[in-house]
C-alpha cells in the first residue's frame, strides 16, 4: 500500500488485500454512501471531536482519484478555508466535529494534574504494553526486529519524487540495526502536488523565521497557508492574528522574539 505526502497529508495511490486490488472497490462503496459517509460500530462521528463519518475523505477521493488517509478533521485543515471547513454549518454538512479550545485546556490540565501525582508518589507508574508503535520502532532500531513503518525524514532520496529533495516528508521506511532506509513512494499527480507544495514551503519559511526570529515570515506564511486565503483575510486581520499568538506565547519565544 504505498504512500506518500508532505508531513501528516497522507495520500494512497494503490492499495491491496490477498491479491485483490482495493480502489475499485473503494470507489463503488463510496457512490453508495457519499451522503452518509461510513460511521465505525460505536463511534458516532457527533459524540466525539475525533471521530468522522469520512466524507471528506469521500469526496477528495472523487476530485483527486485517490485515497486520503487521515481523520476527516485533520485533512480538512489542509485544504483552502472556503472548503470544509468554511463555517460550523459547513463542517456540520462533512460530519465531523472541530476540537474545542475548552477540551484542549482541560485535556492539558488532567495530563499535568496526572503528572504531579506520578512525581508525589500519589499514584504508581503502571507498566504494561501501550500499543505505542513506538516501542517497535526503538526495537527495531536495536537490532531486535526488522519492521516497515511511516517516518518524517528528508526527502534526500527522493522517495516522493516530484517533491523538493530538501522537504521533510512522511513516508514508509525500513527500520533495522541503526537505520532507517526510506521506501520510494513515486511521484505524486500534478493536482495532489499542487495541495501539498503551499504546505511544503511553509513548513521551510517557518523554520527560518523560528531560528531568525522574523515576524515578517511568519506573517509571510499565514498569508500563503490555504486556509488563510480560503477565507480571504486581510493583510490587517493576518498581521493581528500573528502578533497575537506571538504575545501568547511570548514567555515560551527565545529573546529574539522579545525585542
Amino acid at each position: 500500500m504505498p504512500f506518500s505526502h508532505a508531513i501528516h497529508f497522507t495520500w494512497f495511490d494503490y492499495a491491496s488485500y490477498k491479491g485483490v486490488e482495493l480502489f475499485p472497490i473503494y470507489k463503488e462503496y463510496i457512490e453508495e454512501h457519499y451522503e452518509e459517509g461510513y460511521n465505525e460500530p460505536d463511534k458516532n462521528w457527533a459524540n466525539s471531536a475525533f471521530n468522522c463519518a469520512h466524507r471528506v475523505k469521500f469526496d477528495l477521493f472523487n476530485r483527486y482519484g485517490l485515497i486520503a488517509a487521515a481523520g476527516d478533521r485533520h485533512l480538512a485543515e489542509f485544504m483552502p478555508g472556503n472548503e470544509y471547513l468554511n463555517n460550523l454549518e459547513t463542517v456540520a454538512h462533512w460530519k465531523f466535529c472541530l476540537t474545542t479550545v475548552d477540551w484542549r485546556k482541560n485535556d492539558l490540565k488532567e495530563r499535568l494534574n496526572k503528572s504531579h501525582r506520578l512525581l508525589g508518589k500519589e499514584e504508581d507508574v503502571e507498566l504494561k504494553p501501550t500499543g505505542e508503535e513506538g516501542i517497535i520502532l526503538i526495537k527495531a532500531l536495536c537490532g531486535l526486529e526488522r519492521v516497515v513503518s511511516n517516518v518524517n525524514i528528508p526527502n534526500t532520496t527522493l522517495q516522493i519524487s516530484t517533491l523538493p529533495a530538501s522537504a521533510v516528508v512522511e513516508t514508509n521506511a525500513i527500520f533495522e540495526r541503526d537505520a532507517i532506509r526510506p521506501v520510494v513512494a513515486g511521484k505524486l499527480p500534478e493536482n495532489v502536488r499542487s495541495l501539498i507544495m503551499p504546505h511544503v514551503e511553509n513548513h521551510e519559511t517557518v523554520l527560518k523565521a523560528a531560528l531568525t526570529c522574523n515576524e515578517e515570515l511568519v506573517v509571510k506564511t499565514f498569508m500563503n497557508d490555504p486556509i488563510v486565503k480560503g477565507k480571504d483575510c486581510t493583510e490587517e486581520q493576518i498581521r493581528n492574528l500573528v502578533k497575537d499568538m506571538i504575545n501568547g506565547t511570548l514567555t515560551y519565544l527565545p529573546d529574539g522574539w522579545k525585542y
